[in-house]
């Protein structure tokens, strides 16, 4: 869905919420100019609760097998949560238990190691 935004005229607090970063110079737009902007997918962080576009987000998802996995693309099937690629996040979680209960399963320890070793890679 895309929205237009006239230049001069300010948006409301939801609409500029809901759409991507605009990387334009002011200098590059000319006056009365329409722009047209896409709606961003905003997910919640499970360990700090900051809302994030999803593509700056990493999604843990359990399968209907019951299987825990990183799901790289964020549009895989299964039940699903995500966290920042910060280690403050992920850390937080793993003590407080927070992914285990949005997936409502047990994660085993080495799976935290994983996206630990993948968040500090990143990072």
């Amino acid at each position: 869905m895309f929205f237009a935004l006239v230049c001069g005229i300010p948006c409301s607090d939801f609409f500029a919420q809901s759409i991507s970063r605009v990387h334009i110079k002011s200098d590059q737009i000319e006056e009365g100019a329409v722009l047209a902007l896409k709606r961003v997918a905003v997910r919640q962080c499970v360990g700090c609760g900051r809302r994030r576009p999803k593509n700056e987000m990493i999604r843990i998802s359990k399968t209907k097998e019951g299987r825990i996995q990183v799901d790289p693309t964020g549009t895989g099937p299964g039940r699903g949560c995500y966290i920042c690629y910060e280690e403050d996040c992920l850390m937080k979680s793993r003590k407080k238990g927070l992914i285990a209960r949005a997936l409502r399963a047990e994660i085993p320890d080495k799976f935290f190691d994983d996206v630990l070793a993948n968040v500090k890679k990143r990072g």
